[in-house]
């Protein structure tokens, strides 16, 4: 018979909570019963650690409408020999896609927002988090969504995913 749990003991509550910037999503698991762990510098350490695990994060978002290929446009392969002979200057793909993303992201460089309707967050009204006193106060549920951005980005947006079947 296995032993029976106090009464008195607390269960660890682990709490998901979505992190969006653009097309990007980062969902992250987080102890938010310990007041220490319920702060800004908390959100934003464990968002950066999640960032730069995944490969950095891009500065330059690709537009859909400018990546959709016409039925006439086919994409052709690199030839495999080319890569052996000299580039003559030219700039590696994967050099120039390496310039717009950020490897090592700090959580000082990152800004949090809440939605003004949690119902709603894809209509992208934000209200910055400035402080922990604003954050202490909420209650946050499984899969809430929290806005991010880098200090260089304008603005805070999000888009909802959208699946071709």
């Amino acid at each position: 018979m296995p032993p029976k749990l106090s009464k008195t003991s607390k269960t660890n509550q682990i709490t998901i909570i979505k992190f969006k910037r653009n097309k990007s999503t980062y969902v992250l698991p987080l102890d938010l019963n310990a007041k220490a762990s319920l702060s800004i510098a908390n959100f934003k350490s464990s968002l950066a650690r999640a960032v730069e695990q995944s490969g950095g994060l891009s500065l330059v978002e690709e537009d859909e409408e400018t990546n959709k290929l016409d039925n006439d446009d086919i994409e052709v392969p690199k030839s495999e020999y080319i890569d052996n002979v000299e580039n003559d200057g030219m700039v590696d793909d994967n050099e120039e896609d390496t310039k717009n993303i950020i490897q090592d992201v700090k959580g000082d460089d990152l800004i949090l927002a809440l939605p003004k309707d949690k119902t709603s967050p894809y209509d992208n009204t934000w209200i910055e988090i400035t402080d922990d006193s604003s954050i202490s106060s909420l209650k946050f549920n499984d899969y809430d969504i929290i806005a991010f951005k880098h200090v260089d980005d304008d603005t805070f947006f999000i888009s909802e995913a959208a699946y071709d079947e």
